[in-house]
């Protein structure tokens, strides 16, 4: 059995998919290590026949094709249900995440600490952008304000954790992953499991078009947390 399932959910991702799981396998991550879980959220440019081909070639490849659209968060918690390791890393599949931080990520984790974030906000992390990584960085600290949490990046979405912990948070009732890593990050804190912040660089897209819309997307992530403070 692997150690490590990747988690990677995954929607018109043809530019990047092939890349990220390239870069997986190259840190030393073979199959017998580490599973990809990838979550075809109903890619319609190409990504679910690239993500066939590439299974086949690697069976360490565990492909998720949902019969209607479920959204990042279900999607994750889908992947995470499918894993079959005692540790899970999450991760974009865009390339903003850089898969050479998943080893030093798993080896920081022991008794005392329980969730190995990837922070932008941490010294010596940091995200590349002009104008978006300064909202999101006010935005943090105003939902760490609320939520009385010591974690200074409550909306990175890169982490790896014990599966036994992870799958006890249900994302089905969460819009959007953001407000699912919230309250990730309240049940680690509240239930004394130890948090690190590993300092990460969150890099731009690497190709194709970006899903999400950002500012209303933070909006939703304030009023998560004002709800579940």
């Amino acid at each position: 059995m692997p150690k490590v399932s990747v988690v990677l959910p995954c929607f018109n991702e043809v530019v990047n998919i092939s890349n990220i799981v390239s870069v997986i396998r190259s840190i030393g991550w073979d199959k017998q290590i580490c599973e990809i879980i990838i979550v075809d959220d109903g890619s319609t440019d190409g990504t679910r026949e690239l993500l066939i081909s590439m299974a086949r070639k690697d069976d360490g490849i565990n492909l998720v094709f949902p019969t209607e659209r479920l959204g990042l968060a279900v999607s994750v918690y889908l992947g995470i249900t499918k894993s079959r390791s005692e540790y899970v890393a999450v991760m974009d599949a865009d390339g903003m995440h850089d898969p050479a931080y998943l080893p030093i990520m798993l080896s920081v984790l022991s008794q005392n600490v329980a969730l190995v974030i990837g922070s932008r906000y941490v010294d010596g992390g940091r995200a590349h952008g002009a104008i978006y990584p300064r909202i999101s960085l006010l935005m943090n600290l105003v939902i760490k304000k609320i939520m009385k949490s010591k974690v200074n990046d409550q909306l990175c979405g890169f982490f790896i954790c014990r599966r036994s912990e992870i799958i006890k948070i249900d994302q089905i009732k969460f819009s959007g992953f953001g407000a699912y890593f919230i309250s990730v990050i309240k049940y680690f804190e509240r239930n004394r499991l130890g948090v690190f912040e590993l300092p990460t660089l969150h890099r731009v897209r690497s190709g194709g078009l970006r899903k999400s819309r950002r500012f209303k997307m933070l909006v939703q992530y304030l009023a998560l947390a004002l709800r579940e403070r």
